[in-house]
C-alpha cells in the first residue's frame, strides 16, 4: 500500500511526542512493506533541513510545506493565507506524483485551515487523522478571534471539516469529546 503521511514537523525537526510517534509509526508501516512518502514543513525554527537519513531508506521525506510562524499567538492573515495556498498546491502535486492509496495525517497545526479542509475533502480516498492534542481547535472561530480579525490579526472564519476524514484516531476520550461536533 502507498501511504502519504502529512505532518507539520518530522525528524530531525521536532518539538515533542507527535513527531516521535509519527516517525515510529512510519518505520513500523515501512516494515510491513508499505511504500511511504512523508510530506512535512521546513519550519524556520528548525533550521534549513532538506532531507532525513532514515534507517535503511525506508521512506522518502519531503520538507516542502509552509507554516505560518507564530505558533501560539495570533498571526497575520497574510501569513496564514500564503501558507494555505502554497500547501494546497504542494499537496496536489504530491497526490499526482506519489498517487497514494491512503493519506495519514498527523499534527497539521501551522499548515493552515484551508489546507486541512482541502485534504479532508479529497474524494474517493481514505484519510486518517491522528489527534494527540487540541492545537487544531485554535483554528476554530471564536468571539475573540472574530474581534481580533477586525484588526487583521487572526484568520479563523471557516470551520474545520474534521468529520470528513475517513477515520480519526484520538489519544483519549477527553480529546474525542473536545472535537465532537466537528
Amino acid at each position: 500500500m502507498k501511504i502519504l503521511i502529512i505532518s507539520n514537523l518530522f525528524q530531525p525537526n521536532q518539538i515533542g511526542g507527535y513527531e516521535i510517534a509519527c516517525r515510529d509509526t512510519a518505520i513500523l508501516l515501512s516494515a510491513e512493506n508499505n511504500k511511504l512518502c512523508i510530506l512535512t514543513s521546513r519550519h524556520p525554527s528548525c533550521g534549513n533541513t532538506q532531507s532525513y537519513a532514515n534507517a535503511d531508506n525506508l521512506f522518502e521525506v519531503h520538507y516542502k510545506l509552509y507554516q505560518h510562524v507564530n505558533w501560539n499567538k495570533d498571526f497575520p492573515v497574510y501569513q496564514l493565507s500564503s501558507a494555505d495556498k502554497n500547501n494546497i498546491s504542494i499537496f496536489n502535486d504530491m497526490l499526482v506524483c506519489f498517487d497514494p492509496d491512503l493519506i495519514y495525517c498527523w499534527n497539521l497545526y501551522g499548515l493552515g485551515p484551508s489546507f486541512i479542509n482541502h485534504v479532508a475533502s479529497i474524494p474517493s480516498m481514505p484519510k486518517v487523522l491522528h489527534l494527540m492534542d487540541q492545537s487544531l481547535l485554535l483554528y476554530e472561530p471564536s468571539l475573540k478571534r472574530s474581534f481580533n480579525q477586525l484588526f487583521n490579526r487572526w484568520h479563523a472564519t471557516q470551520h474545520l471539516k474534521i468529520s470528513e476524514f475517513t477515520f480519526i484516531i484520538y489519544i483519549s476520550n477527553f480529546l474525542k469529546s473536545k472535537f465532537s461536533g466537528f
